[in-house]
Order: structure tokens, then C-alpha cells, then sequence
């Protein structure tokens, strides 16, 4: 999972392989994502992340601290058949086509029912 869902979220990418991906109203919205990270702990400016495949930048802070936008550039192109891309239609995850070279695409927050 790159984004929330439960608020609008910008994706551009900008190579073949990275994407940035901005959550209007940040990452760490709610006390359910403390199981991710706990909001008292504020994230370095400079925050890197490298996992299996996927090399993590935080681009954007929001005013009270908390992650609002990160660069994920991945070993391998965005097209490549080993990455899945959903996004999610109401309470359903449907298939998402990522962005061309240069382009952005804006989905908007979803309104879960419970």
C-alpha cells in the first residue's frame, strides 16, 4: 500500500520506475495507523527507507510533522508484471493503470462505511 485511502491522493510519476505518490492529508491520519507508525514519534526530515525492490523517499512533511508525500522508485519499471496496482471503488479494490512518463493522476478520498 502506497497511500491512504481515506484521503485525496496524488500520483505522478516522473520515470519509468518511480512514482511520487502525496496524500492530501497526510500519512498517519487516524489512532488506526499507530499499528504503522505511532503519531508521538515524528519522522525525520531526511527519512529513507530502502526495502525488497522499493527504495522509499519522504518528499513532504505537514505542519504538525506527519509523512504527506514520499518517492517510491522500485528496481523494476511500473508496468512490470510483478507489481500489482489497485486503487480502491467504494468498499472494493478494482485495478488502477498507473500514469505515463510525466503525468499525474488524482483519486479521490474514499468514504468507508465504518
Amino acid at each position: 500500500m502506497l497511500a491512504p485511502g481515506i484521503t485525496r491522493v496524488t500520483v505522478h510519476r516522473h520515470a519509468p520506475s518511480a512514482v511520487t505518490v502525496e496524500a492530501e492529508e497526510g500519512y498517519v491520519i487516524s489512532s488506526l495507523d499507530d499499528v504503522f507508525r505511532r503519531h508521538s514519534d515524528p519522522i525525520a526530515d531526511d527519512y529513507d527507507i530502502s526495502l525488497t525492490g522499493v527504495d522509499i523517499t519522504l518528499t513532504k512533511k505537514t505542519t504538525d510533522g506527519r509523512p504527506k508525500a514520499a518517492t517510491f522508485t522500485f528496481v523494476a519499471d511500473l508496468e512490470d508484471r510483478s507489481l500489482r496496482w489497485v486503487r480502491y471503488e467504494g468498499e472494493r479494490l478494482v485495478p488502477f493503470e498507473i500514469p505515463d512518463v510525466g503525468e499525474t493522476v488524482v483519486l479521490p478520498a474514499v468514504d468507508f462505511p465504518y
